[in-house]
């Protein structure tokens, strides 16, 4: 059998982490010049399908403005949703209850 090209090992070698790799970095940056172009391109192509002008636009309107932020609680006419652990015991013992047939005054508590 041949010896490892490498007896120490890999260590120290290659880019290190969060150093982006140069050629990536170039690539993208020529892609990011054209983006909003091309986008704009197929938006107004009056020959493109129109699920690609509408992909379009809508990845242009997500690039100028931003995607829509995603409520993660209710509004003040819809307070977030709040069970204590006692309320979702009781929830879960009324639909095994109900789906075992059982009675809720306490029949089948273990």
């Amino acid at each position: 059998m041949a010896a490892p090209k490498n007896p120490g090992g890999n260590a120290g070698k290659g880019r290190r982490p969060g150093v982006p790799n140069k050629a990536t970095v170039a690539g993208r940056e020529i892609a990011q010049q054209y983006t909003v172009e091309a986008l704009a391109a197929v938006m107004r192509d009056p020959k493109a399908p129109p699920a690609a002008r509408v992909s379009a636009a809508q990845a242009l309107l997500d690039r100028g403005h931003g995607r829509p932020t995603q409520p993660i609680a209710g509004g003040d006419e819809m307070p977030p949703v709040s069970l204590s652990i006692e309320e979702r015991e009781r929830r879960a013992r009324e639909i095994v209850d109900a789906a075992f047939g059982l009675a809720s005054a306490g029949e089948g508590n273990v």
